[in-house]
């Protein structure tokens, strides 16, 4: 009962405007679910973090990170740095150290990267009403690339005749 007056149970899974790239066996939010908050090592809540008027992507390394991995998650940061300035505020989830030029949450403990299911590098994208828009179980940045361009176009005009 609290769920459905809170709204808390609303999903829009079913929805055209949001995807997922990977083959996903662990829990996590799906693409369509609300964000799921967690405590941030540092204090503070990622809640409070993705509350903005902005979407939010959130590239988590992982346990054990590669170089390339990382280097794909940079290469996705300067593609939404590049691409989209402040459309997409960007930041790494880290569960070591990594050298990181952009915004970074450093999770140690690994407590955001658990909430989300982020054994693996992975990619979420919160939309500003909190929801996940998009998701990858991959540090690729062709599937998160794909999507952006999905959701983005225009829609394509008929080809009927010209109404002006």
């Amino acid at each position: 009962m609290v769920d459905r007056l809170s709204e808390l149970s609303v999903n829009y899974r079913q929805s055209p405007i949001v995807g997922q790239a990977g083959r996903w066996y662990t829990a996590g939010p799906a693409a369509g679910d609300r964000a799921v908050d967690a405590p941030m090592s540092g204090g503070g809540r990622l809640c409070e973090l993705l509350h903005a008027t902005k979407h939010g992507l959130l590239l988590f390394t992982g346990a054990q990170p590669g170089a390339g991995e990382l280097r794909d998650l940079a290469n996705i940061e300067r593609y939404m740095r590049e691409g989209y300035g402040d459309e997409i505020r960007t930041y790494l989830i880290a569960r070591r150290e990594a050298a990181w030029a952009g915004l970074k949450v450093e999770d140690p403990e690994g407590r955001i990267h658990e909430a989300y299911a982020g054994a693996l590098a992975c990619v979420y994208l919160i939309r500003p009403d909190g929801y996940v828009g998009f998701r990858s179980l991959s540090s690729d940045p062709l599937p998160l690339l794909e999507y952006l361009n999905r959701v983005n176009e225009p829609p394509l005009q008929s080809e009927g005749p010209d109404p002006a």
